[in-house]
């Protein structure tokens, strides 16, 4: 299992990224705070 942080602009950046990702992404979560110009999120990816 490999965990990452995300940070984008955009929902559709994060949806391109998460095409790119593919089936190893196993699930993933949007952070609560969408305060400022960038947003985060965080990805789980199988190995």
């Amino acid at each position: 299992m490999i965990k990452i942080k995300v940070s984008y602009e955009s929902p559709e950046e994060l949806m391109r990224l998460l095409a790119v990702l593919g089936d190893r992404v196993e699930s993933w979560k949007v952070s609560r705070n969408q305060e400022g110009r960038y947003r985060k999120a965080y990805i789980i990816l199988r190995v």
